[in-house]
């Protein structure tokens, strides 16, 4: 049985957070942020065929730089707190990946297409098992009961419960209302992020010279910095927004427009200017011509990004956590709650049944947009 769970309130106010923050060194700093800003111009750069090479180049300085600031960031600790250890995964790490990229690289050339397809095939099927094994754990684990799920593992339940486990997941653990918060969050914020995201990026598309580059930078930044919980909970409350539903939208809109701009964008630019030079001829204003001729094209690619934010928003419990915690209930913060009961009252098969009741909205919305998900990704390719 799964006792009731009183709701968690954020327990550190923001001058806490700050205090509790850990002070990084100056020059890892300063690399992080030197990093962050190659990988912005290698986004930008990557969006036109003209600029795509040196996006590329880019893009490889601000991952060295990036993997040098990781390894001073580890020197710099005391070894107690596992600075070894770290250092030695992130050698491992690069390693590893130097070595199958060079087999890879030497062995399939870029015009032996069926190679390549195999290699990637290699790659998705292991990234198949490794998803694979997680999301089996979770399905046996939620069909069996108290006793047998006290040490999760990937063996069959001897006899399965899962729809008893779902009954008393909703019962008990206030999942209605969790759902219910969970969309009020999800639907205005996946709404205006596309509607805003997909005119930033129309217009953005339409634009060039340096200032439309340096606004593009700008607005896909978000992709890259994310924003600090600290100044996002301080900033909602001068605007006395903290702890309402409107501040989390907004928060949400603000961290994930740049993702929508980054796809839109090089997808707008293989849509022809004629197009919309017809409609201007016909007497179309640009909110006409937007609605119109833009909008119904940008189907695919808007159908990918939908998903995309969703599952971000469906997913997330750490901002909602900090910014309408205690004031809303959310899939992600019920979930937390349960999991919090859970260490304790050995109940992971209910956990897994809420892990598993929490995925399937987003699993329906992949199977009936998969094939416009796919389109989309494939359709904002750089040409």
């Amino acid at each position: 049985m799964m006792t009731q769970m009183p709701i968690l309130t954020p327990a550190a106010s923001s001058s806490t957070l700050i205090a509790a923050t850990p002070s990084l060194p100056s020059p890892v700093v300063l690399a992080y942020i030197a990093a962050a800003i190659l990988f912005i111009l290698a986004a930008a750069g990557l969006s036109r065929h003209e600029t795509a090479v040196a996006g590329n180049v880019a893009g490889a300085v601000g991952m060295g730089v990036a993997v040098l600031a990781a390894i001073g960031l580890a020197l710099s600790n005391q070894p107690a707190r596992g600075v070894l250890p770290t250092l030695l995964l992130i050698v491992m790490g690069l390693a590893l990946g130097s070595v199958i990229g060079l087999v890879v690289a030497r062995r399939v050339a870029m015009t032996g297409m069926p190679q390549l397809i195999a290699v990637l095939n290699g790659l998705v099927g292991l990234a198949a098992v490794l998803v694979g094994v997680p999301l089996w754990t979770v399905l046996v684990t939620a069909g069996k009961s108290q006793a047998e799920a006290l040490s999760p593992d990937l063996s069959l339940p001897s006899h399965w419960q899962l729809g008893a486990n779902t009954a008393e997941v909703v019962s008990r653990a206030r999942v209605g209302a969790a759902f219910i918060g969970s969309l009020l969050l999800l639907i205005p914020s996946v709404a205006l992020v596309l509607v805003l995201g997909s005119m930033a990026a129309w217009v953005l598309a339409r634009r060039s010279g340096r200032a439309a580059a340096v606004v593009y930078a700008v607005g896909i930044c978000g992709i890259i910095l994310p924003p600090a919980v600290v100044t996002l909970v301080l900033l909602l409350r001068q605007l006395g927004l903290a702890g309402t539903a409107v501040g989390m939208i907004c928060a949400y809109v603000g961290m994930y427009l740049s993702t929508v701009i980054f796809f839109v964008t090089g997808f707008v630019r293989t849509v022809p200017v004629s197009l919309e030079e017809a409609a201007r001829i016909d007497g179309a204003g640009p909110l006409r011509v937007f609605l119109t001729v833009i909008l119904p094209l940008l189907r695919p690619v808007l159908a990918t990004a939908t998903i995309l934010i969703s599952l971000y928003v469906w997913n997330d419990v750490f901002y909602a956590f900090f910014v309408v915690g205690g004031r809303m209930d959310t899939l992600p913060l019920n979930l937390f709650a349960v999991a919090s009961a859970g260490v304790h009252l050995n109940n992971w098969h209910l956990i897994f049944t809420y892990i598993l009741l929490m995925s399937a909205p987003l699993v329906v919305l992949f199977t009936v947009f998969q094939r416009q998900i796919i389109s989309g990704i494939t359709s904002g390719a750089v040409k």
